[in-house]
């Protein structure tokens, strides 16, 4: 079976949207090579971010954004949900501790907690060439 890959992010998006909150897909920079492994773990992270924000968040709108820059990719994945990191009601989880393991296994790292107007998850990885 082939890994994911980021190819198949604007249909996970367009899925989610169709059932759940509206999620808009948003890229900026000049995408770059990502090894195999960390592009599968890049969209792994995102599709249990959009688990969560489905499953947990209440949300009705989201956005999934790329941010290439010099050496890595940011990637943020926020809603308008409730606000379970301010309420004190969510700190980990094995959702979000699988998103960091996989983050810190491509060389990246995760940080999650309340955003502007909900939560918001943040993974950055490093960019080199694909293996």
């Amino acid at each position: 079976m082939a890994h994911p890959s980021l190819d198949g992010l604007p249909q996970l998006v367009a899925r989610v949207s169709a059932t759940g909150p509206a999620v808009r897909l948003t890229v900026t920079g000049t995408p770059a090579a990502l090894p195999a492994g960390t592009e599968a773990a890049a969209y792994r992270i995102v599709q249990e971010a959009l688990t969560n924000m489905v499953e947990h968040a209440q949300a009705t709108a989201g956005e999934v954004r790329f941010d290439w820059k010099d050496g890595e990719v940011v990637i943020m994945i926020s809603d308008n949900g409730r606000r379970l990191a301010r309420e004190g009601r969510l700190t980990s989880g094995h959702g979000l501790n699988g998103m960091r393991e996989r983050a810190a296994a491509c060389g990246g790292a995760l940080i999650h907690g309340a955003g502007r107007t909900g939560f918001e998850v943040e993974i950055r990885l490093p960019v080199g060439k694909r293996t």
